[in-house]
């Protein structure tokens, strides 16, 4: 049996000390020998279940360059009943949770002004494709493109950039869905 968990770098601390979230440098590739038992003998996980996103937000480029960013490019994956679908890609400098609640679920993202202007810029060429329709597979494909920009702030290194869409049947209406979220570190 395989258990594949998404993991963020926090730590949730209980009793005895005092409840918390703690974030906590980045995680390496690592396995966890869950082994059957009982009492002292016994291994567990205790993690939170949500339903899986029958739409996944994906990227190759997992780092952005302050100083020559180079574009990144974004892949909505649905299936066959998504076809025709509308879209938007979400941007966030302060991360996935709690997230957004909208009709129909949790966009996990946090809106926060960076939001806002990538809403206001969704139709620039350096925001291709982050506005649409899925096409007859449930799919699409964005850019985010910000070679042609000065350099970027300095200070801005070692913050993510979250993103995450949103799909819905009706073009005038919010009610839909959420795809998964994706983190990019900017360097």
């Amino acid at each position: 049996t395989t258990l594949r968990l998404v993991l963020r770098n926090h730590w949730l601390t209980e009793a005895p000390h005092l409840r918390g979230l703690i974030t906590v440098p980045m995680f390496t590739a690592s396995n966890v020998d869950v082994l059957h038992g009982t009492g002292l003998a016994a291994s567990w996980l205790d993690v939170p279940l949500r339903s899986a996103p029958t739409v996944s937000l994906s990227t190759a480029g997992s780092t952005l360059d302050l100083d020559a960013p180079s574009p990144i490019d974004f892949e909505l994956d649905g299936d066959p009943a998504h076809a025709g679908w509308h879209y938007f890609l979400a941007a966030s400098v302060t991360g996935q949770s709690p997230g957004t609640v909208l009709p129909g679920g949790v966009l996990p993202l946090v809106v926060d002004p960076l939001t806002e202007v990538f809403g206001m810029l969704v139709w620039s060429p350096e925001l291709a494709g982050f506005f649409g329709t899925l096409d007859q597979s449930g799919c699409a494909r964005a850019r985010l493109d910000l070679s042609g920009t000065a350099m970027l702030p300095l200070a801005l290194a070692g913050r993510r950039l979250t993103f995450a869409a949103w799909v819905r049947p009706e073009f005038g209406d919010l009610t839909g869905r959420p795809s998964t979220a994706v983190d990019v570190l900017l360097r």
